[in-house]
């Protein structure tokens, strides 16, 4: 069902779509829209992301997210599905935390166009991208154990501290 699959809206000129993990084992789902693919690639051997939105640096994933693909089959659509965006042929990509570091990162994944080479090349410099080249990036924060200065929200909190 596509309720749980992070998607971009077709049709748009530019989307950036949030979501977040913050404990173990949580996951979400994602998949670029029809005839776009993710970049960096997300193989098997090689699990990269971009560190930014326009992708001006990738890093590995590590070992505190996995990220699988899973194909959609058409058997897998019933009645309710037709009226939703459809998934089918769409590469659905799983993103869990496996475990958590202590720092909060961002993970960035664009979807740009099958047709272009997808090889590393940064888009645009200043922040923007190429709206021709990537029509949506999907962000996944991956918190951290250690809160955030401003969340920090914790009952266990001690006020006691000087300053």
């Amino acid at each position: 069902e596509t309720g749980d699959v992070v998607m971009c809206l077709e049709g748009k000129k530019q989307t950036v779509v949030s979501v977040s993990l913050k404990d173990v084992n949580d996951l979400i789902k994602f998949a670029c829209p029809k005839g776009s693919a993710v970049f960096p690639p997300i193989t098997g051997g090689s699990q990269q992301f971009c560190t930014d939105s326009w992708c001006s640096a990738q890093a590995t994933v590590g070992d505190a997210v996995s990220i699988e693909l899973s194909e959609k089959t058409q058997e897998e659509q019933d009645e309710d599905e037709k009226k939703k965006p459809s998934l089918e042929g769409l590469k659905v990509y799983t993103v869990t935390m496996k475990k958590q570091n202590l720092t909060s990162s961002t993970l960035y994944f664009q979807c740009r166009p099958e047709k272009e080479p997808a090889e590393a090349r940064v888009d645009t410099p200043g922040g923007k991208f190429d709206p021709n080249t990537t029509k949506c990036v999907i962000q996944v924060a991956a918190y951290g154990s250690k809160p955030a200065a401003e969340g920090a929200t914790e009952s266990e909190s001690c006020n006691t501290v000087p300053g």
